[in-house]
């Protein structure tokens, strides 16, 4: 299984008011608070192909 981080919306206010309506148009459907969450896939930068054979041009 992936491993996943917290989306950072800090810096996308639009986002986090969509999801704050979007709570709240559920909270009053469902009759019992909703909060969503937001998340990303952990991503890994693989170590180029230089470190990886260090010595090996030598």
């Amino acid at each position: 299984m992936q491993p996943y981080r917290y989306t950072d919306l800090n810096e996308h206010s639009e986002w986090l008011n969509e999801l704050g309506r979007l709570e709240a148009r559920m909270t009053a459907s469902l009759g019992e608070e909703v909060r969503l969450v937001a998340y990303s896939p952990e991503t890994h930068e693989l170590p180029s192909e230089s470190a990886c054979r260090a010595g090996l041009d030598d």
